[in-house]
C-alpha cells in the first residue's frame, strides 16, 4: 500500500512538473508598439536637441554662413583606420524627417588641426542632381555655419572627411541637409545631432 501510495505521488509530481514544462514551451504572443516618430521629434525639439523651424531659418541666411579659409586638404577615408576615437567628441545623428536614416560624427582637434570623420546610413543618393551636405553649427545668438561638404558613398554608407587648421570646438551642432544643385545655403534638414 505504501508502495502504491508512493507511486501515485510519483506519478502526480510527474505530471505536475510535466505540465508545467508544457506551459513553459508554448509560444508567448509578440507584443508589438508602434513608434510615434512625430511624438519623439517634437519631444526633441522642446529639449533642444534637435533645430526648431526658427533656427534652420536662421541657418539660410547667408550673413551667418562662414567661409573656412584654413581648410586643409579632406584626408580620404582610410587615413582614419586605426585610430581611437575614444578621446574625440561625437555627434549621435537622428532623421528629423520622421525616417529611418542615421549618422554618428567624431571631431577632434589636436596638433592644430580640426578633424571631422562621419558615416551615414539609409540614405538614398538623390539621381536629380541633388547632394547631402554636412554642415557645423554654433548654436544662439552668433549663429555661425559651416559647410562640410558632399557626403561621398563609400560601401553601404555614405562618408564625410574634413580636416581644418580652423578651432572649430565652440561649434556644438551637426546637421545634414539635401541640396539643390547649385545652392549656396543648408537646404531641407534631414540629419540632426549635437556634439558632445
Amino acid at each position: 500500500m505504501k508502495r502504491i501510495s508512493l507511486m501515485i505521488g510519483l506519478a502526480a509530481c510527474v505530471t505536475i512538473v510535466g505540465f508545467g514544462c508544457t506551459r513553459a514551451v508554448l509560444p508567448v504572443k509578440e507584443q508589438t508598439e508602434s513608434i510615434n516618430r512625430s511624438a519623439i521629434l517634437l519631444d526633441a525639439k522642446n529639449q533642444g536637441l534637435i533645430m526648431n523651424e526658427g533656427e534652420i531659418e536662421h541657418m539660410k541666411d547667408p550673413s551667418v554662413l562662414v567661409t573656412d579659409e584654413k581648410k586643409a586638404t579632406t584626408p580620404g577615408w582610410k587615413e582614419f583606420d586605426g585610430i581611437d576615437f575614444k578621446t574625440w567628441n561625437a555627434a549621435a545623428l537622428a532623421d528629423v524627417t520622421g525616417g529611418t536614416s542615421y549618422g554618428l560624427a567624431r571631431l577632434n582637434f589636436s596638433n592644430n588641426t580640426f578633424r571631422v570623420m562621419a558615416n551615414f546610413g539609409d540614405l538614398i543618393q538623390p539621381t536629380d542632381g541633388s547632394t547631402f551636405q554636412a554642415w557645423l553649427v554654433k548654436r544662439g545668438d552668433g549663429m555661425k555655419v559651416v559647410n562640410l561638404g558632399v557626403l561621398i558613398p563609400a560601401e553601404q554608407l555614405m562618408v564625410l572627411t574634413y580636416a581644418t587648421k580652423t578651432d572649430l570646438r565652440d561649434y556644438d551642432f551637426f546637421v545634414v541637409t539635401l541640396q539643390s544643385p547649385n545652392s549656396t545655403v543648408p537646404g531641407e534638414h534631414l540629419l540632426e545631432g549635437m556634439i558632445r
